[in-house]
């Protein structure tokens, strides 16, 4: 097993629960104690704030997934065909103009395509087959753009369906179109989903129940050629 990180979502800092916001300095204190996982999301991006992250990542020596395009609805993707159609189709703007305006940055290190999967639908809401759609269309373009930026998803494990299911489901969602080619993503992160339901507390079952979901998953990206990792998330429920 490699190191893990911890991490931090900006948005569980900043800015409701900062009286003042600057972005590089938040960047700066957050690494200083030791946080250099960090997730930038749901922070308003003025230029102030843009100019302090691009700052402060290429200062502070971090790896930097740009976020691509989110919309798509796997929960409901044949009767909502347009949204996915949709993602698909702005997804070569957000992609051409990130890679244009960000590409050139040391930091960047890849894409994380934000639209999120989880066993659930892949399994009973055809998610492979609209999963994979929307994410080929975004690595194709980022693979001929930026041929060695990485590619990354975080599906999410609700442990439905059943191991075996489950487990399947994911090689067939990013499993390389032919043999010799690179798979859809290089990178899985899985969220754990532990927290999600009104339960506080994690039984020893539930644990175990999760982790032969997790070990299902491990093998089948890893089988499809690409790298597993393990979203634990950690947060309180108000």
């Amino acid at each position: 097993m490699k190191k893990g990180l911890i991490g931090v979502q900006m948005s569980t800092i900043a800015p409701a629960k900062m009286p003042s916001f600057d972005a590089f300095d938040a960047m700066k204190k957050l690494t200083d104690i030791g946080y250099h996982c960090i997730e930038i999301s749901q922070v308003p991006m003025t230029p102030e704030n843009v100019a302090g992250f691009r700052k402060s990542i290429d200062e502070l020596g971090m790896n930097v997934f740009l976020g691509t395009i989110t919309g798509a609805d796997f929960a409901n993707p044949t009767t909502n065909i347009d949204l996915i159609n949709g993602v698909i189709h702005d997804s070569e703007y957000v992609i051409r103009d990130l890679q244009e305006q960000y590409g050139h940055h040391k930091s960047v290190y890849g894409y994380y395509l934000n639209d999120e999967q989880c066993d659930y639908y892949m399994i009973y809401a055809d998610g492979v087959k609209y999963g994979r759609m929307v994410y080929k269309a975004q690595s194709d373009l980022i693979r001929e753009l930026a041929p060695d930026a990485k590619i990354m998803i975080s599906p999410a494990i609700w442990r439905s369906g059943g191991y075996s299911a489950a487990g399947k489901a994911l090689y067939n969602m990013v499993k390389p179109e032919s043999e010799g080619e690179k798979p859809i993503v290089d990178i899985i992160s899985a969220q754990d989903c532990l927290g999600r339901t009104d339960e506080l507390i994690v039984t020893d079952a539930v644990f175990d129940e999760y982790g032969r979901y997790c070990e299902e998953w491990a093998e089948n990206a890893r089988k499809a050629g690409v790298e597993f990792w393990h979203d634990a998330e950690v947060f309180e429920q108000t």
